[in-house]
Order: structure tokens, then C-alpha cells, then sequence
């Protein structure tokens, strides 16, 4: 048997930490008027709407374990959409208001799962305030959408267990 974790398990420590933060709470309340929702995985045939927004969605990833591994590596995407059609513009600067709140849930979302674990730290994040999607499309107003990859690397201790 080779010790390790279950990505899900993982996943499911993350969907109970955004779920009872109040910070997220109180940001989308004060922006959206309610609290976000929260996706674990995704439906191709039915992807969140509009009306959705804001929301959070944790999607499975993919892990590296094995006798021959030094470190264990865990890597889990999550996505964030919020809805916001506001802009403004002055002296010829013209900005959409989305941008900055989508990339201030998506830095809430990852202080909030930063602090799931403190025994197993986040590694590494390769953080999208807007994906990459969006920007090719350039469709991305008012509904803008911001991803993270979040990897755990963590050292197995000699014939014990790994918990998260």
C-alpha cells in the first residue's frame, strides 16, 4: 500500500474552509448582495451562469505519489467568477470595475485556502486574476473569471500516514 491522500479529500477541506469564511462572506455581500456559491467540479452541459456569480469552483486534479518519491505532489484548480458591469472613466483612462474584484475574491480564495492546512503549506500557485480563456476571447465583461492552480508538496514520513 503506498500511503498518501485523497485528492478529494483535499478538495473537500477547501470546500468547507471558503464555505464558512466570513471574509469571502462579508466581500460578496457587500459587492453582490449574497453569499457566493460554491462548485465542487464541473458539468460541460451545465456550467455555471450568471446568476451563479459570484462562485467559487473546485475542480479534481491530479496527484504524484509512489514508493520511489521523495515528495508527494498534489495539484488542485480552482476557478472564481464574479458578475460586475460597472466602469468608469476619466482622463481618457477607462476601467472596468470586474478586474479588480475578481482578482480581489481570487486573492481572498487563496488566503482562505492557504490556511486549510497549516501542517501541509501551499507550494506553489500559478494564479489567473482573468483566465486565459477570457482574455483570448476578449469576451470577458461584465462576467470576468479568475483560475489558480494550487499544488501541495509534501515529504512522507517513513511508514506513516499522510493526513491533510
Amino acid at each position: 500500500m503506498v500511503p498518501g491522500l485523497l485528492l478529494t479529500g483535499i478538495i473537500a477541506g477547501w470546500r468547507d474552509r471558503l464555505r464558512q469564511s466570513q471574509t469571502i462572506h462579508d466581500f460578496c455581500q457587500a459587492k453582490y448582495g449574497k453569499a457566493p456559491a460554491i462548485f465542487v467540479g464541473s458539468d460541460p452541459a451545465r456550467p455555471p451562469a450568471d446568476a451563479d456569480c459570484p462562485y467559487i469552483l473546485i475542480q479534481p486534479g491530479w496527484k504524484t505519489e509512489g514508493t520511489d518519491r521523495k515528495q508527494y505532489r498534489y495539484a488542485v484548480p480552482v476557478q472564481w467568477a464574479i458578475v460586475n458591469p460597472d466602469r468608469t472613466a476619466a482622463d481618457g483612462v477607462t476601467e472596468l470595475a470586474g478586474i479588480y474584484d475578481c482578482d480581489q475574491l481570487g486573492q481572498l480564495i487563496l488566503d482562505e485556502i492557504a490556511q486549510a492546512s497549516p501542517a501541509n503549506p501551499i507550494s506553489y500557485v500559478k494564479y489567473f486574476p482573468l483566465t486565459e480563456e477570457a482574455l483570448a476571447s476578449g469576451g470577458y465583461s461584465p462576467r470576468f473569471t479568475g483560475a489558480m492552480e494550487v499544488k501541495l508538496y509534501i515529504v512522507p514520513a517513513m511508514g506513516g500516514g499522510l493526513n491533510y
